[in-house]
């Protein structure tokens, strides 16, 4: 059986991803041999809400973290909108949002710095990066303190 994709129901044979995430036996072990994530299936339907719901310390975040591409799993395959988050990881990224439990913000760079790494981490092109910035800055009416410490805002 097929779990990635189901034909069309209106009949013209075309493929439809079936599954927003599709995680198959995910594991993460971590460099000491912890292994926080142990064999992990997911599997998300598009237009689906799903929560993540575990006392601490189960794996919740890690196993996040591994479907956004910020940890790379050990073991196991892991589709997001049809990207292999090993093969493909940019678009994974471009694919999806994800906030963190705890703000990712460097209290030690400015506004435009941290942007400036945002936009690195996300692949935007290099030269248009500075139209970026100042674009953002000013859709969250910072554009006259983009260049303050993160730290001075509350």
């Amino acid at each position: 059986m097929n779990t990635h994709a189901n034909t069309n129901p209106g009949g013209d044979g075309t493929e439809t991803p079936r599954y927003a995430i599709d995680a198959q036996n995910v594991q993460l072990t971590y460099s000491d041999g912890t292994r926080a994530v142990n064999g992990v299936d997911i599997q998300i339907p598009k237009g689906e809400f799903f929560g993540f719901l575990g006392p601490n310390g189960a794996g919740k975040t890690t196993t996040i973290k591994t479907l956004v591409t910020l940890l790379s799993p050990t073991d196991g395959k892991i589709t997001v909108n049809e990207f292999d988050v090993r093969t493909d990881p940019r678009a994974v990224r471009e694919s999806v949002g994800y906030m963190a439990q705890e703000t990712s913000v460097d209290s030690e760079l400015t506004a435009r710095e941290n942007i400036r790494f945002a936009c690195e981490a996300y692949g935007v092109p290099r030269s248009a990066r500075g139209d970026r910035i100042d674009e953002l800055l000013d859709l969250v009416d910072l554009a006259d303190v983009g260049d303050k410490q993160a730290e001075e805002f509350s």
